[in-house]
């Protein structure tokens, strides 16, 4: 007797961990809608930080996008071109720098519901494209 109450409290438990495990591998609207909005102000919060440390260093930034092109005069033709060219350089400079953590994110957020072929492609994928995308950027800048 002791015996088969002591199998019943095994299988029990066992249960209990089974509907643990296809609990945590679900989740509820509400938690997603949460999970993104998070993930979403997070983003933004950086590129707004990213794009505002862009801002206050925009001349030094400014000296090396003119570096490439010597003997070339930059014109300002009217009294706000300036200050949007700059914010402008900022914000873009703010995007790139931003970008990587940003992706980052977005592939937290989407890993979860891909299956195990998919998650064994899109870290290969995602790794090369970065990649790729920074060697096309030092391309376009020094040829």
């Amino acid at each position: 007797m002791i015996l088969s109450e002591q199998k019943q409290q095994r299988r029990n438990r066992l249960s209990i961990i089974k509907m643990l495990d296809t609990e945590g591998d679900e989740m509820a609207l509400s938690e997603h809608i949460e999970e993104f909005s998070q993930r979403i102000v997070f983003c933004i919060l950086n590129l707004i930080l990213s794009t505002l440390l862009c801002f206050s260093n925009v001349k030094d930034i400014v000296k090396v996008f003119q570096a490439p092109a010597i003997g070339v005069k930059f014109l300002q033709f009217a009294p706000g071109e300036y200050f949007f060219a700059s914010f402008k350089i900022a914000l873009f400079s703010g995007i790139l720098i931003s970008s990587p953590i940003i992706l980052y994110q977005v592939l937290l957020y989407l890993i979860p519901g891909l299956t195990k072929n998919e998650r064994n492609i899109i870290l290969p994928v995602s790794l090369g494209s970065g990649v790729l995308f920074f060697c096309g950027l030092l391309f376009s800048y020094f040829f």
